[in-house]
């Protein structure tokens, strides 16, 4: 998702383990409030993960460590930032801040007038590349989770659903298209995708490394289509998370065609079966304990070496919610604990 600082209208649900506290829902991102602080339908400033709070609000909020706002699990749900009602905008900035923020709207980015910027860690030399611009003539599209506890019900108790262990590396993105001159093959990662960047090809590169490694450009051969993009995770490149991997691999999450995206199992994908994520369940909604599932040790290695980050649902043919965001919905794995300097 991008980063900005944005008006959204607040929906509210009951916290599933927690009389006093809600579930807000702003835009697609999930927020844990305490009962009561705001209504359905109100008007709420979101300040989201990873924004710098300026000096003067950081007091008043503990768990955004030297200035940082950070991912935090109350009571088994996350909550990705702030949630700021415009009547403590005013307390917080003052008058006339407060008057342009009313003016704003809904969705749009006020970061500039608050102050408030966003934090960036320090990208490792060995995921670092020089890029290059997308062509306009390749389509691709977004990988992004949502978090289930805002969507859950918008998941039919017998639809058959998908859950696969979500992995804690680095997201990597191959595109292969297919031209008058043969196939031409692009990598980059999502933070670089976002700003229509690729990565060039380079040996010294992680996302290229895994590619080679994993002989994908081989396995898609069979794949029909102009377009193939293979959306998956990097793997081992988050410290602490090794996966019982001696190299640079790829497991892969999705597949897309032209555009659509294929179920795991489709017949077609068998070639890249051994490179897939580990699948957790696959069958009814209603029949999965989400939050079981999201616990428990990581099944890449075989050996349960470390934590999984947790897992990830979706409908076995993908579809959309109701706002147009995608149901790939991630529930963590309550052990799991960020750093505060993972990098995409």
């Amino acid at each position: 998702m991008l980063w900005m600082v944005s008006k959204h209208i607040a929906e509210l649900k009951p916290h599933p383990n927690a009389d006093a506290l809600d579930i807000v829902k702003l835009g697609a991102n999930q927020l844990v409030v305490k009962k009561g602080e705001m209504q359905n339908g109100d008007t709420v400033l979101f300040i989201p993960k990873d924004s710098l709070l300026p000096e003067h609000m950081q007091p008043d909020f503990p768990y955004a460590r030297e200035g940082r706002v950070r991912t935090v699990q109350l009571r088994g749900e996350i909550s990705m930032g702030i949630a700021l009602p415009l009547a403590a905008v005013q307390w917080f900035f003052g008058d006339e801040i407060h008057a342009l923020i009313q003016l704003a709207d809904i969705g749009e980015d006020v970061s500039a007038v608050l102050g408030i910027e966003k934090y960036e860690p320090q990208i490792p030399a060995h995921m670092h590349g020089e890029v290059e611009i997308m062509p306009i003539h390749v389509v691709y599209g977004q990988h992004d989770c949502n978090q289930y506890g805002t969507y859950r019900d918008e998941l039919d108790f017998n639809e058959r659903v998908v859950v696969t262990e979500k992995l804690h590396g680095s997201q990597g993105i191959y595109l292969f298209v297919r031209g008058e001159t043969g196939q031409e093959v692009y990598a980059t990662s999502k933070g670089m995708l976002r700003k229509g960047l690729l990565l060039k090809p380079s040996e010294s590169n992680v996302y290229w490394q895994a590619l080679k490694n994993t002989g994908l450009s081989e396995k898609i051969q069979t794949l029909a289509g102009q377009t193939v993009q293979v959306i998956g995770e990097v793997i081992p490149v988050q410290k602490g998370y090794p996966y019982g991997q001696s190299k640079i691999t790829l497991r892969i999450f999705e597949v897309r065609i032209d555009g659509k995206i294929l179920p795991y199992d489709a017949p077609e994908l068998l070639p890249l079966k051994d490179l897939w994520v580990p699948v957790i369940y696959d069958g009814k909604f209603g029949k999965a304990d989400l939050y079981a599932l999201s616990k428990g040790k990581e099944q890449v290695s075989g050996q349960g070496l470390h934590i999984r980050e947790g897992v990830v649902v979706r409908p076995h043919v993908d579809r959309k919610a109701l706002d147009g965001e995608w149901l790939k919905l991630k529930v963590i794995n309550p052990a799991y604990k960020e750093t505060g300097e993972e990098f995409n």
